[in-house]
């Protein structure tokens, strides 16, 4: 904050070139950017939001700093912007499976049942070997309580995690909710 607040001062001795203004703007940018994250990482999102949403002027199209702000706003209880924010992204395609995997826990955190198993069906088509996508695939799935789907996704779960308990307790309700 300290380096934000000096380099918004003009110096008293000198006039900066033009040049020198951008590098400043380009350091408070940069500086702003880290701040925001330390914020992020010390659960205090109220502060972060601001700079979350300058940074997000500046890359209107960054899936990072998006969903970096909806997990702010999501943090903050305010859910139903959040879930605006992660419905975008979700609707946007060439996602990549790092984007995917954030995308559907954030909408997962939000509630967004439908969503994220779209965002983690999306990424189970994208990497078909990744136990962690059909995990958390089966996971909103179970919590949406949407059975048939389930028996499908935990026999694929199995076959990637056949010793895992989770796995075959999700498999065994599913079978069991289905008769």
């Amino acid at each position: 904050r300290s380096a934000i607040a000096g380099l918004a001062k003009r110096p008293a001795t000198e006039l900066l070139a033009e040049k020198e203004l951008r590098e400043r703007q380009e350091s408070t940018a940069n500086l702003e950017d880290q701040l925001s994250m330390l914020l992020m990482l010390t659960d205090r999102f109220a502060e972060a939001e601001p700079l979350l949403r300058r940074r997000l002027d500046r890359e209107p199209e960054s899936v990072q700093v998006r969903g970096d702000l909806a997990s702010a706003l999501n943090s903050m209880g305010r859910a139903a912007e959040a879930r605006q924010i992660y419905s975008a992204l979700l609707s946007e395609g060439g996602l990549a499976a790092t984007e995917l995997f954030n995308l559907g826990v954030g909408l997962f955190r939000v509630e967004d049942f439908v969503g994220a198993e779209q965002a983690f069906r999306r990424l189970t088509e994208l990497q078909p070997e990744s136990r962690d996508a059909w995990f958390n695939r089966a996971n909103v799935l179970f919590a949406m309580e949407d059975w048939a789907p389930l028996v499908d996704v935990g026999e694929r779960l199995l076959e990637l995690d056949p010793l895992g308990q989770n796995a075959l307790l999700i498999a065994a309700r599913a079978r069991l909710e289905t008769g």
